[in-house]
């Protein structure tokens, strides 16, 4: 049951984002010991859920999903967990599980909202350890904006795809009104990923084949550009 995501996005996202929201957080020792502890349980258990999901085997899913909400059941007991971001977080959880079991494996809208899934992590962790700071649910609906909209843009680039180019800009939309109104600073973390979405929508193409790995570590790179200076904007707020 227990094995790392095949992935590397996949751990991509979930250690970049819950160490940023974490730290956003401001958190003591014990909260980065038990958000540490939370994300390698969540990591361990990506696959085994993701593959029982996409099978549509309850049986098989029902106890990795019941693993990985032990975490939050102890902190509802034990602390005074954020519960309207951790709330949010289990309702978008089951949201993205319904539509992949509703779907299949083989729509691509499988792969666009399952790609919610390992950025949720960094709203759920500190709002459970009870130290989400303003900043960091900003950041959070940012970075889950920007992992879904670039799982589409991804999609729509995949040369045995058909996906609809304009959908990463349609997802990534809400991000300008709700980045700017909190600071108008995060423009300068906006702008890029904006740029790339926009452009695709005008002027969609596929990748080759043999691009095909190269793209992945190419939005690797933008997502961990897209985090620094989103967190090195918010920190400051």
């Amino acid at each position: 049951m227990l094995r790392p995501p095949r992935e590397p996005s996949v751990a991509g996202i979930m250690v970049i984002g819950v160490a940023a929201s974490t730290a956003l957080s401001r958190p003591g020792p014990a909260e980065v010991a038990a958000a540490a502890g939370i994300l390698a349980l969540h990591l361990l258990t990506f696959d085994p859920g993701f593959d029982a999901a996409r099978r549509r085997d309850l049986r098989a899913l029902l106890p990795v999903a019941a693993l990985n909400a032990a975490p939050y059941a102890v902190a509802a007991l034990l602390l005074e967990p954020a519960a309207g971001p951790l709330a949010a977080a289990a309702l978008l959880f089951l949201a993205a599980s319904a539509a992949v079991l509703v779907l299949g494996p083989r729509s691509p809208l499988t792969y666009v909202l399952g790609s919610l899934v390992p950025a949720l992590p960094a709203l759920s962790i500190p709002s459970a350890l009870g130290i989400l700071t303003p900043e960091a649910a900003v950041f959070w609906l940012l970075y889950a904006l920007y992992t879904t909209a670039t799982a589409a843009y991804i999609e729509s680039r995949m040369p045995h795809r058909e996906f609809k180019p304009w959908a990463a800009l349609a997802i990534w939309a809400p991000a300008l009104p709700a980045g700017l109104a909190y600071d108008p600073l995060l423009a300068l973390a906006l702008a890029e990923p904006t740029a790339k979405f926009a452009l695709n929508a005008a002027k969609p193409s596929k990748v080759p084949r043999e691009g095909i790995r190269r793209l992945g570590v190419l939005e690797l790179a933008r997502l961990l550009a897209f985090t620094a200076v989103s967190c090195a904007i918010l920190s400051l707020a």
